[in-house]
């Protein structure tokens, strides 16, 4: 669970910690749970499916220069997918299990 941890009673938040409740009960005086609407839990959700999107973009970017390569018209149209995995509404975003798979 995320807390956040204030500078007193009715104070500011000075940080956010994710841990158990008994934990920062011990070690802080002031603090509060930080709950999450659905739609910013949502939100987070389609975050880490971008994140995971870019580093698969970011990790078969040395192939798109290399023409002549056996399986660069597969890993140009893996790509495009890729790109367009987030508006497909067909593709199941942000559902990871269901991102386009990589070419063999």
């Amino acid at each position: 669970m995320l807390f956040q941890i204030l500078d007193g009673p009715n104070g500011n938040v000075i940080n956010t910690i994710d841990g158990n409740e008994d934990f920062v009960s011990e070690h802080f005086s002031h603090y509060k749970q930080v709950t999450n609407t659905p739609e910013q839990i949502a939100e987070g959700f389609k975050n880490k499916a971008r994140t995971i999107r870019n580093n698969r973009l970011a990790e078969c970017d040395w192939i798109v220069p290399l023409t002549d390569h056996p399986k660069h018209s597969a890993f140009l149209t893996y790509r495009a997918a890729l790109r367009g995995w987030p508006s497909d509404a067909s593709g199941g975003f942000p559902d990871i299990d269901k991102i386009p798979n990589e070419p063999i």
